[in-house]
């Protein structure tokens, strides 16, 4: 531990573990990944049952565990190597946030970064014809992924981000 990954560096940036369960699900309707329609009975269903460690990944619960991703870090490199945000940190106040981060990097903590565009935001499509192409399509877009290189990928991203509506 004491030479592992002396010069790395982990950075997380955590969500309130409720807003970043909502946000998945919608991220997943928006994409046509899930198509269940009550977002608290999904939740209910999800808390019936008893959601394994190693699969956390897969439930909009389970991904707030925070602990179960963040363990290991913590258990192989130097807490000091390691830095946390909150979310409400970044919007707040993301100038602050930024020069933090860079000094944790020790990298120029003056230089000043476009914070005001919004990326992978979630909610739904507005333009319903639209919506009903995007939807529509993940199977198709999950076959091709393997084969199409990712600025093709991610081109149509651009697009949908300005049709997004929470």
């Amino acid at each position: 531990r004491d030479t592992l990954g002396a010069d790395t560096r982990i950075i997380a940036i955590l969500r309130n573990p409720a807003e970043r369960a909502y946000a998945h699900y919608l991220g997943r309707r928006r994409d046509g990944l899930e198509a269940g329609d009550d977002f608290d009975a999904i939740v209910d269903r999800e808390l019936a049952t008893s959601l394994d460690e190693e699969i956390a990944f897969g439930s909009y619960v389970g991904c707030g565990r925070y602990h179960h991703f963040l363990r290991p870090y913590f258990e192989l490199f130097a807490a000091a190597n390691i830095r946390v945000y909150l979310f409400d940190q970044l919007q707040d106040d993301p100038a602050a946030l930024m020069r933090d981060l860079f000094a944790f990097l020790g990298v120029d903590s003056h230089y000043q970064v476009d914070t005001s565009i919004s990326r992978n935001r979630s909610g739904t499509i507005a333009n319903p014809l639209l919506r009903s192409l995007w939807t529509g399509s993940v199977g198709m877009r999950t076959a091709l992924r393997p084969y199409l290189p990712g600025r093709l990928r991610h081109a149509a991203r651009p697009l949908l981000e300005q049709q997004v509506r929470k």
